[in-house]
């Protein structure tokens, strides 16, 4: 693919996303004043995980019947909530892990404080990413790194920003589904190419199990198995989201090595700041998440760990872009810079970074102790 067309298709993809990002905050602002179930619930029957509002049952706790009805989907408890006045008390059939579980939950109406939350907690961070994969992309397109974590900030978005709707319109569910099995996949591939690790070469000849892992689990939430017992439902998205926290924790212990025993300077603290990022503002909400899908249990105050993620795009902003702004100010000097990785790791383009230097008359080499 030219450089070209492989700008214009970067590009669309971010402008997509935004479209994706207004079509969900529509949907949210239009809840404001209906009832719903009292209760985040997705599609496929399965009560959240993550710090959303649960009435009074568990993570992962699925749906079999309401007011003695036998359901099928999330959107007809959705549909029922709306047929019937705030506060009204629907009785629930749940399996908890195996056992049959009753539960008496009053429907809400949904409030505009709830949707301001949405705001701060969902679209604000992924507007984050979005910016900073955007910001990457203007600075050094074309490179393998970049579009890597290209497709991070883009799965990271869809993520956050449709979590409420996964839970509540159902309107982009596949979408968030796979992005959120890729996420664990692209974690391993981030830290396969860290600068300064000694197993990059290694670990990118087997970069294929990660994605394929993620593969297998997108079909698994997606598909209906016809063998698999409806009781056993929560088992795909509870061993995703081990795979996810696990990935995460891969990444950040990696990124700590390198803080500790990186070849410069200059590699050592960009792993720090990227650590810190990694490690506050997404391995502690995830592992909270984590904990509620696997073991079935409610993490206290996740919703405002979740909070941390703002954090996030800022620190990995600050770590990737410096050098690039430092860059720029020796352009608007006069000084024609050659810029590419600082390190012969996996994704630099080498090729490219000798050509230019071949047709540069004198090199100015600026390094760090």
């Amino acid at each position: 693919m030219s450089s070209s067309r492989e700008k214009a298709l970067c590009w669309g993809l971010l402008a997509l996303a935004l479209l994706v990002g207004a079509q969900t905050t529509w949907d949210q602002r239009s809840r404001v004043g209906q009832p719903n179930p009292g209760f985040a619930v997705m599609e496929n029957l399965l009560v959240a995980v993550g710090g959303l509002e649960k009435g009074g049952l568990e993570p992962f706790d699925l749906v079999r019947a309401m007011n003695g009805q036998l359901l099928t989907s999330g959107r007809e408890i959705q549909e029922e909530a709306r047929r019937h006045p705030p506060g009204t008390t629907i009785h629930y059939l749940v399996t908890r892990r195996g056992r049959l579980v009753e539960a008496d939950v009053a429907t809400q109406r949904a409030t505009l404080h709830g949707f301001h939350r949405f705001l701060l907690e969902g679209l604000a961070p992924s507007l984050l990413f979005l910016a900073l994969g955007a910001v990457i992309l203007w600075l050094r397109p074309g490179v393998p790194l970049t579009r890597l974590f290209l497709i991070y900030c883009l799965a990271s978005f869809l993520i956050m920003a449709l979590y409420n709707d996964v839970h509540s319109t159902y309107r982009f569910t596949p979408l968030f589904l796979t992005a959120w099995a890729l996420s664990p996949a692209v974690f391993v591939h981030l830290a396969a190419v860290v600068p300064g690790q000694r197993f990059a070469w290694q670990c990118s000849r087997l970069l294929w199990l990660p994605y394929g892992l993620s593969a297998l689990l997108a079909l698994a939430l997606q598909v209906n198995v016809p063998w698999r017992p409806i009781a056993w439902s929560y088992v795909p998205p509870a061993i995703g989201a081990a795979y996810w926290g696990l990935s995460l924790a891969l990444l950040v212990l990696t990124l700590g090595w390198v803080s500790a025993r990186g070849q410069t300077h200059l590699i050592r603290h960009r792993a720090r700041v990227l650590m810190v990022g990694f490690a506050l503002g997404q391995l502690v909400p995830v592992s909270g998440t984590t904990i509620e899908a696997v073991f079935g249990v409610t993490v206290p105050h996740l919703n405002e760990i979740w909070r941390l993620s703002l954090l996030f795009p800022l620190t990995v902003a600050y770590a990737m872009t410096w050098v690039e702004r430092f860059a720029m100010d020796l352009e608007k000097a006069g000084i024609k810079v050659i810029l590419e990785r600082w390190e012969n790791s996996p994704g630099a383009d080498i090729a490219g970074f000798v050509e230019r230097i071949d047709k540069t008359h004198f090199v100015l080499v600026v390094g760090t102790p």
